[in-house]
């Protein structure tokens, strides 16, 4: 008997006390030794099933008490972000954001408490090594044996295959869509540009020759006629894909952009560009052009306004393009998903990057746009940066 209960002491419940013929008092003690120790067995079987399930599963997981703190996390946590499991015991999930974002934990615990005991979100989790890691957040209460409230169990999905996914989807969508510009470009100015102007050319000689003052009227109208839809079609294939776009890069385009622009509606431009603002890949400033057009075309029809300043900078690590218009405005939480800025954000995201909208009534529109480095820049890459916009309201 004191072997089997040192085997028990030391957790070993395989061990039995061997119950005699006669069925005595001390038996009887045995035997209910046995049916204890029986017990502890399958609770220990249990326990390491659990153990074994909660470490193996692919998928981060957070025990938390009903406050927000982390009371106990699997082998995930430590193999996604780098924590040891002890550094990070009665602590908020608020360690694994950025110290400004010190409401994840708020967040959490109201969203459960308004989305009947469930919740799901996208977040950034900060690694042990500083880098952010976009995860999928799934909260939902513990309920204990007397189906009262225990705790909190959240689960955190690796996104950033799933990002490199739709990265890759929407890269090809956008590039397919700049190479049918280009070609729809080409068409029209190798094309139909030429024979708009042969026959721009034989109508200009017959006005020339013609003596009837009728016919020349005409003649002449047919000419300028003819010269505004040349103008027209060089604009329409100057907005399909910018010639200095393709032969002197980005900021050289956009100054071309603005000229025009301030040529055909009453705006003003400022443009400032660090001296050292480099030479980005192709795909790249095609998509930031594309974005500048959406920002100059909304500011102008939407906004009413009169004045857009835009602003270059870099350094070792980032690129940096802020826009800002003097316009009407508008409540970011009500137009920040229409197609256009849906179109900026695929745009932006595709690229690694982030952008942050600033708007309100009154007090005019403001993109700052946040791309990584572009040395070496593949667009197919894992992402390391965040992706997407958010949207302020002053």
């Amino acid at each position: 008997m004191i072997n089997t209960l040192s085997a028990y002491a030391g957790g070993n419940f395989t061990r039995s006390i061997k119950i005699s013929p006669r069925y005595d008092e001390l038996d009887a003690i045995s035997e209910s030794i046995n049916m204890v120790g029986q017990e502890l067995k399958a609770v220990t079987i249990s326990r390491n099933y659990f153990n074994n399930i909660f470490h193996s599963v692919s998928d981060m997981i957070f025990v938390l008490d009903k406050s927000g703190k982390i009371m106990d996390t699997n082998k995930r946590v430590y193999d996604h972000l780098g924590y040891q499991k002890e550094s990070l015991l009665d602590k908020k999930l608020d360690a694994l954001l950025d110290p400004e974002k010190d409401h994840f934990t708020k967040d959490i615990l109201r969203g459960l408490r308004q989305r009947d005991g469930k919740i799901y979100s996208d977040y950034y989790f900060k690694t042990a090594g500083g880098t952010l890691l976009p995860v999928r957040v799934s909260a939902s209460y513990l309920i204990d044996n007397t189906r009262k409230k225990s705790g909190i169990l959240l689960i955190a999905q690796d996104r950033t295959s799933q990002i490199e996914n739709e990265n890759r989807v929407i890269r090809a969508i956008i590039d397919t869509q700049e190479e049918e510009r280009r070609r729809l470009a080409r068409d029209l100015h190798d094309s139909l540009g030429q024979e708009l102007i042969g026959v721009k050319f034989a109508v200009s000689t017959l006005s020339e020759e013609c003596k009837n003052k009728r016919e020349k009227k005409v003649l002449q109208q047919s000419d300028g006629a003819l010269d505004q839809i040349i103008r027209d079609m060089r604009d329409i294939c100057f907005n399909l894909i910018p010639k200095a776009l393709e032969d002197f890069g980005l900021l050289e385009a956009v100054r071309e952009l603005c000229l025009d622009t301030e040529l055909t509606h009453r705006i003003t431009f400022e443009i400032k560009a660090d001296d050292s603002f480099p030479e980005l890949p192709r795909q790249v400033e095609i998509d930031l052009y594309r974005v500048i057009q959406e920002f100059i075309n909304n500011a102008i029809r939407h906004g009413q306004s009169s004045y857009i300043s835009m602003c270059f900078k870099n350094d070792k690590d980032n690129i940096f393009i802020s826009l800002q218009d003097n316009g009407s405005g508008f409540s970011t939480n009500k137009v920040a998903k229409g197609m256009g800025l849906q179109n900026i954000e695929s745009r932006i995201r595709s690229h690694k990057g982030e952008m942050i909208l600033e708007s309100s009534y009154g007090k005019g529109t403001r993109f700052q746009i946040v791309l990584p480095d572009q040395v070496n820049y593949d667009p197919y890459e894992k992402a390391t940066a965040k992706p997407g916009f958010t949207g302020t309201h002053r």
